[in-house]
């Protein structure tokens, strides 16, 4: 199991305004895919098809973006946390 914390606000409406989750899962995908799950009114926010996150959301495992890392396919232990937020665009 491994930690979810989302940041984006948006996203609580569909959470019965819940912003930490535990959710199982051995990898950042299978956490988010359980966690859609769960929420399905959320995954629509979060997921752009199996296995893709919608372009505008940023995960991160304990700090370091997965992109840094092995993408969604990170693996993820208990004592991880999952941070996602929506990224944000000025003009």
């Amino acid at each position: 199991m491994a930690e979810l914390v989302f940041t984006p606000s948006p996203l609580q409406n569909h959470t019965g305004g819940k912003r930490q989750f535990t959710v199982p899962g051995s990898t950042v995908l299978e956490v988010l895919h359980n966690f859609c799950r769960q929420y399905e009114a959320a995954s629509r926010y979060l997921m752009a098809d199996v296995g893709h996150f919608m372009p505008y959301i940023r995960v991160s495992v304990n700090g370091t973006g997965i992109r840094d890392l092995q993408g969604p396919a990170t693996p993820v232990r208990g004592e991880d946390t999952i941070l996602i937020v929506l990224a944000s665009a000025g003009g």
